[in-house]
């Protein structure tokens, strides 16, 4: 075998690998109803998607540096098994990325990372919140009242969502999880495996 049949030996033996590391790990929606495909990040360390409270960061293909995008000039987004939709978030009329956890035909359940993550409900009828702005995810004894409260109210229908509410409940404040945990004001505990669920 030549110099060249090997080089192309070696080229075809990782192309696999080169187009795999190239392959979206997610997309966004504009507003202007554009989509925008999301890459790796060309560095294992650092994060394909961040999203903090008002922007998004993401690497664009081929791009070694992350390019931003402010939150309210996103519709919708999709990472990782999880979506998020553009929302208020005040009466003020802020819009930002909500983290869709339930929906059924009349509710949608959200919340929105602001310091601590904060619940809401959507009837979608009447495009009006139903419950808006509930702290989450500090207690077991609060995010166990608001599974009663709120989820079994709006999505008795569904309980392939309880479900993994609860279960999300369980693992997260079992002792050792939660003594790890506990200090995080923005860790997920009480959706922690309800992601993007979508009730009949």
């Amino acid at each position: 075998m030549d110099r060249l049949q090997l080089r192309m030996s070696i080229l075809l033996l990782f192309a696999p690998f080169v187009s795999a590391a190239q392959d979206p790990v997610g997309f966004f929606v504009t507003q202007d109803a554009d989509t925008v495909w999301m890459y790796p990040s060309p560095k294992p360390i650092y994060q394909a998607v961040s999203i903090s409270t008002d922007i998004v960061l993401y690497y664009q293909k081929g791009k070694k540096s992350e390019t931003q995008i402010a939150q309210r000039k996103i519709k919708e987004l999709h990472f990782d098994g999880h979506k998020w939709v553009n929302m208020p978030i005040a009466s003020l009329g802020m819009d930002r990325l909500h983290e869709v956890h339930l929906e059924n035909e009349r509710y949608v359940l959200t919340d929105y990372l602001d310091g601590f993550l904060y619940l809401f409900v959507l009837d979608k009828t009447t495009n009006e919140f139903v419950v808006k702005k509930e702290k989450h995810s500090t207690t077991e004894k609060e995010d166990r009242a608001l599974l009663e409260r709120v989820v079994r109210t709006y999505f008795a229908d569904c309980p392939e969502g309880i479900a993994a509410v609860e279960k999300g409940i369980e693992y997260s404040y079992k002792k050792d999880v939660y003594e790890v945990e506990r200090s995080n004001r923005g860790w997920q505990r009480l959706f922690r495996e309800a992601n993007a669920i979508h009730c009949p």
